[in-house]
């Protein structure tokens, strides 16, 4: 499966379903992050539902970016996702350097700290910057 382009900066894929309580709760606290933050791509990810049913649920929570539909949990299979929630954290480079199985809490700076350590450097200490002509 081809990795997403981050085009130098970070990206976030967070699995969620609507049926998952700890989802709902940590869903809004996660868009509300992802709106600071345009040094990071945020994508989230339904797993196995249905179309109208998730789009009811981005609505209620207060989602305004796109959510991926992983109808068939193909992504979720190749990314190792077994809990829901679960988010993903790729670098610059699309290579994975976190992982957490569970619900965060979206506010707390313990938590959202490597992220944005992420967004600030590149693996070799470098400011990132978009390097490839498709950006």
């Amino acid at each position: 499966m081809a990795r997403p382009r981050a085009c130098g900066r970070p990206v976030v894929l967070h699995f969620f379903a609507t049926w998952c309580e700890p989802c709902r709760a940590e869903l809004p606290l996660l868009a509300a992050f992802a709106d600071r933050r345009d040094d990071l791509i945020t994508f989230a990810i339904d797993v196995g539902e249905v179309d109208l049913r998730v789009k009811r649920f981005a609505a209620q929570v207060g989602w305004s970016r796109p959510v991926l539909l992983d109808r068939d949990r193909a992504v979720a299979r190749a990314f190792g996702v077994t809990a829901l929630p679960t988010t993903i954290v790729l670098d610059a480079t699309s290579t994975p350097r976190l992982v957490a199985e569970g619900d965060l809490d979206w506010r707390d700076p313990t938590v959202t700290a490597p992220l944005v350590a992420l967004a600030t450097t590149t693996p070799d200490g470098r400011t990132p910057a978009c390097t490839d002509a498709t950006c």
